[in-house]
This record gives C-alpha cells, structure tokens and sequence, in this order.
C-alpha cells in the first residue's frame, strides 16, 4: 500500500521549498525545515499572471511574453485555481483561433477562388482543425501525466495546478502552430524547392524560401521542446505550490 502523504488536502499550508506543513504556525517565522520565510509560502503571493487576472487580447500576449521570457517567474506567480479547467483552456484556443482567421484570410487571397485551390483550402482545413484537436488532447494528456508523476513523487500537484502549468506552457504549442502555418504560406508562394538542382543554377527566391521553411521547421521543433519544459519546470517549481481554499458559501437566514 502507498504511504500516505502528510498533508491532509490540496489546500494544506506547505513551505513551498520542502514542503513541511506550516498550518498553525506563526507567519513571521520561516519555516522550521528549510528556513524559508513563511510568507513567501503563502497563497495571497499568487497574485496570478496578467492572463488569470484578467481576460484579454493585452493581457494574453503578455502573459506569453512573461511565460517564454521569464518561466520561474510566472510559475510563481500563477495561481492554481484561479479559474475551472474549461476557463484554463481557453489561453491556447485564444491563439489558435486567431491563427485559423489570419490563414483563412491569406488562403482566400492566394488562391483567388480557383477551382482546384479551394479543394485544396478545404483539405488544408481539415488537416489544420485535426491539429487544433490533436494539441488540446497532447495538454489534457500532458496534465493528467502531471498529476500521475507528482502522485508517484509523493508531490502535491493538483489537477487544476496541472492544467494551469501545462495551459501556460502551451505558448510552446503556439509558436510551433504558427511556424507550421509559415511553412505552408512559403510553399504557396514559391512553385519549386529544388535547392539542388540538376542544371546547377541556383535560383535565388527558391533558396530564401526554402531557408525560411528551415528556420520556421527550427521554430516548431523550439515551441515543442520549450512547451516539454515547461511542463518539466512546473513540476519541480510549484511541487508544493499552496491555493486558497473555496470560500465557503454564505449560512442561509
């Protein structure tokens, strides 16, 4: 049988550093363990990234600007349940679905309303909505594999904790989404990718296009290892990381 945890629930006072229970203690005080300051413990620290405090086109690039730039930070401040898992979701849909309207709007543009090219538009579609459905069940897959791995490590780290951390990573997802999307407009624009031909005459626009193809193939493989990272970071960062409990609902008169 699996030893059990020392905390009673998710909503235990953990030092965030060892996760020795701080419940009852003076909050002036570190922690008897590690001596990490209580304080710095304490759930009301989460005041939340831009995204969580508040929903918006702003407050989402921000909050990508701050999870690629500055992970440990955001990872401190994220609060873990802030929001249900349908709301979480949401952060890597808001970019998806703005790439499927910048992609329809260049589609339409190129390829002009020709016969062939709207079979073609409408293949390309298909494909791209099965990866916007492959991508959300990779970060519901990624955060159950959270939960399953901190079980296993004897960590606290909740399945909304998880969403969250996997949710906010997804900028990985995005950026590797958008590289994708690059590499097929660069295709559409140029006829060929011969970049060795056999008359040995190099031509110029093939070349540029086709090293764009290989930075933007760079960028997807980049979006996807940051997105694994990511996910590895939050593990160990917030592996005792403490939310506020529900508030209670008001005694009826």
């Amino acid at each position: 049988m699996a030893k059990p945890t020392p905390w009673k629930d998710e909503y235990t006072l953990l030092c965030e550093s060892c996760g020795y229970i701080l419940e009852g203690l003076d909050q002036s005080l570190p922690c008897p363990e590690c001596g990490k300051p209580i304080t710095e413990s304490l759930p009301e620290r989460r005041t939340g990234t831009p995204w969580q405090q508040k929903r918006s086109i702003k407050s989402l690039l921000h909050t990508w600007w701050l999870t690629f730039w500055h992970p440990l930070k955001t990872l401190d401040i994220m609060q873990m349940n802030n929001s249900s898992s349908l709301e979480q979701v949401i952060l890597p849909q808001c970019a998806i679905t703005i790439t499927s309207l910048v992609i329809g709007a260049f589609t339409r543009r190129i390829f002009d309303g020709r016969e062939s090219d709207r079979d073609m538009f409408i293949m390309v579609s298909i494909v791209f909505i099965g990866l916007i459905i492959f991508i959300q069940v990779l970060v519901l897959i990624e955060s159950l594999g959270l939960v399953l791995i901190a079980r296993q490590r004897k960590i606290r780290v909740p399945r909304e904790a998880a969403l969250s951390i996997v949710n906010h990573g997804s900028v990985g997802w995005c950026i590797c989404l958008v590289s994708i999307v690059l590499i097929w407009l660069e295709h559409i624009f140029t006829s060929t990718f011969d970049l060795i031909p056999e008359d040995g005459v190099y031509d110029p626009t093939t070349m540029f296009f086709g090293l764009l193809i290989m930075a933007h193939a760079a960028m997807a493989l980049g979006g996807f290892l940051f997105s694994e990272y990511f996910a590895y970071l939050g593990l160990r960062r917030c592996k005792y990381a403490n939310t506020l409990p529900p508030q209670s609902p008001p005694p009826k008169p």
